[in-house]
Order: structure tokens, then sequence, then C-alpha cells
């Protein structure tokens, strides 16, 4: 079973200078995506094209801010692999679906990290 992240602990563990930007970066990040989906018409409105570059620059200051603050090993299990987020649930360990993104043609969950699909090819 993957290793996961939980976001929430190392949260609890930053310094408070720590929280503060990361949070206010994600806020403004939220702003953009909000700014982006209320646009009128994305080929003309002007405030639709600012989102987007707000967006790009968001995106990399959220990255540096986490970078900063969070030592890139924590993001890591024991043997080397990258954790995988606590809170996106349940994922298949062959095929990578989740219940958000099932397979194609339609899948559930066999064991805790197995779907159908690939219970049924393994069974091949």
């Amino acid at each position: 079973m993957t290793e996961r992240f939980h976001g929430a602990v190392v949260w609890a563990g930053l310094h408070p200078d720590h929280q503060a930007e990361i949070g206010a970066v994600a806020l403004e990040l939220i702003s953009a995506w909000w700014m982006q989906e209320q646009s009128a018409d994305r080929s003309t409105d002007p405030l639709f094209r600012a989102a987007e570059a707000a967006d790009y620059l968001l995106i990399n200051e959220l990255r540096q801010a986490v970078v900063d603050a969070v030592p890139m090993a924590d993001f890591n299990a024991a043997d080397g692999n990258p954790k995988m987020p606590s809170r996106l649930g349940q994922f298949c360990r062959k095929c990578g679906c989740t219940q958000e993104d099932g397979c194609a043609n339609g899948c559930w969950w066999v064991e805790d990290d197995l779907c159908s699909s690939c219970a049924k090819e393994a069974a091949r």
C-alpha cells in the first residue's frame, strides 16, 4: 500500500510565518480561479486574461512557498517513492483509477487498492 502524505499534519508543524505565506498565496490563487470561472467571454474579457496570468504566477509562488517551508523529503516515503495525497481516497495500484476517475468501461473496488478492471486482467 502506498504511503500517504497528510497535509494537515505537516501544516500543523509549520511555523506560523510559513502558514501565513502559504495560506495567503493559496487564497489569491483561488481568487484567480474564481475570476476565470466568472468570465463572461474568455476570448475578449481582459479580466480573464489577467486571471490566467495570476494563475500561472500564483501556482509558482505557492510551490516556492511550500518548498521553502517543507523539506521535500517529507513528500517521500521511507522507500524513496512519493507519498500519495491523503485526500485523494482510494486509487488502484495497477492503473491509478480513483473514485472520481474510474476506468473507461466502469469499475468498482475488489480490494482497497485494486479495481475490478485490473483484477479481471490479472485473472486472465
